[in-house]
């Protein structure tokens, strides 16, 4: 495996849930020189290790398959009674019969014939959508999974894939993705621990009422509820991460970025440059507009006080780590600094 290496650098993204990763997917998704996959969340091994329901995994993509194979389908019929419709007609002008030249059972379907059918189904979306799906159903194990990430690497400077719940795996799941990878950069993102899961409460909240699963959602009543729930605190648990991270992964190929610095008009630029210089590529120029641009923001809601208090003190380790480890950051709260 340590061949793909020729492809240029393999690299994991795992910074936690809303810390800013699909910022950083859009940015690198849309660098010339970098190659990643269609899906932003391939969720390999964190399903592999417990992570993820797998069974919610493949029950999202069986879902997307019917979705747009539904659309394809009507597509598809709505161009051909059009196309028959035309061809009634055309037939009916030309000829008072309806026979064909003998040994022909129908009219024939020439290269104009189906690049008009084509045109007229508009199939290439939903055919794209339909073949992404079919493609992430043939990662069955490391090495199906390693050649699925080959194909984007052909050209490419730097390639690989984002998926935030990484941020919860185990050491023996770092040391597999490393040995699967063994030139492969690790990128962390962290953000304000109680900024983060607020955040991750709100969009939740979001999205349940898209479904239309809840007539009404108090995100501070679902913020206290989270803090006594392990799979919301410890993607939050940055210290976890980086131990379990450290313990198998060489220090100088982990980068650390911090989602507040990240995303700031002032300081992004300089961290895109690290970023490009980590995985090898070369500096683009990016709107400054990009760094303030929300992708997949949250709505707008207020932490209570005593739940903000709460977090606090909950995350009191948390921020104790990072200041230790990185120094104080620009944006986060201070333990015992809001009463």
């Amino acid at each position: 495996m340590s061949s793909l290496t020729r492809f240029g650098t393999p690299f994991f993204g795992i910074g936690a849930m809303r810390a800013g990763t699909s910022w950083l997917s859009e940015l690198l998704g849309t660098h010339p020189d970098c190659g990643m996959p269609p899906y932003k969340e391939l969720h390999f091994f964190d399903v592999r290790y417990g992570k993820y329901s797998g069974a919610e995994y493949y029950r999202a993509k069986a879902n997307g398959l019917a979705q747009f194979g539904r659309s394809a389908a009507r597509r598809i019929e709505a161009a051909l009674d059009k196309m028959d419709t035309e061809e009634e007609n055309a037939t009916a002008l030309e000829s008072d019969t309806d026979e064909l030249p003998p040994g022909v059972a129908s009219k024939p379907w020439t290269d104009e014939i189906r690049e008009q059918f084509f045109a007229e189904a508009q199939l290439e979306k939903s055919l794209a959508r339909i073949a992404k799906v079919v493609d992430a159903f043939f990662m069955r194990d490391v090495a199906s999974y390693v050649e699925y990430l080959r194909r984007y690497a052909a050209g490419a400077t730097a390639f690989g894939e984002i998926t935030p719940a990484y941020s919860l795996l185990p050491a023996a799941a770092f040391a597999e993705m490393d040995a699967a990878f063994p030139s492969a950069r690790f990128i962390f993102i962290m953000r304000d621990p109680v900024d983060r899961l607020w955040s991750q409460v709100r969009f939740r909240n979001d999205v349940r009422r898209g479904r239309k699963l809840r007539i009404s959602v108090d995100p501070n009543d679902d913020f206290r509820r989270a803090l006594q729930r392990w799979d919301a605190v410890g993607r939050s648990s940055y210290q976890h991460t980086i131990e379990e991270l450290e313990s198998v992964v060489s220090v100088d190929r982990i980068h650390y970025l911090f989602y507040e610095s990240m995303t700031s008009p002032e300081t992004g630029p300089a961290e895109v440059r690290r970023i490009e210089a980590a995985l090898g590529l070369r500096p683009i120029e990016i709107d400054q507009n990009f760094f303030s641009k929300p992708v997949h923001a949250a709505p707008p809601a207020t932490l209570d006080a005593e739940n903000e208090a709460t977090a606090i003190q909950r995350f009191a380790p948390v921020y104790a780590f990072v200041e230790e480890r990185f120094g104080r950051q620009r944006g986060w709260r201070v333990p015992g600094a809001v009463t």
